[in-house]
């Protein structure tokens, strides 16, 4: 069943796995933390969102998020770019 509700925060936690250190993200929506794995939610705080979630154990895992209002959508335009891959671990070259 979907819901909606707006986004109070994104957190990220570096965990070590089988496969080296990776990063895991968990939502903050309408008070409730609902994990989002190793992939990171594409949403940010004050967006309203419609997502589904799982119940896995005592964990709520969310199966699909998608923004639907609220505050804009990070811009993925030139000027954000180098901050968004340098936020990924990224460097990009000056040519």
């Amino acid at each position: 069943m979907m819901k909606t509700g707006i986004v109070e925060a994104v957190s990220t936690k570096q965990v070590n796995t089988r496969f080296g250190e990776k990063t895991a993200y968990s939502v903050k929506i309408e008070g409730q933390w609902y994990g989002n794995g190793f992939k990171s939610p594409e949403v940010e705080k004050g967006q309203t969102v419609q997502f589904d979630y799982k119940m896995q154990g005592n964990y709520k895992n969310i199966t699909s998020i998608v923004p639907t209002g609220g505050a804009p959508a990070p811009s993925r335009g030139a000027a954000s770019t180098g901050s968004w891959l340098a936020g990924r671990g990224v460097r990009r070259s000056a040519h």
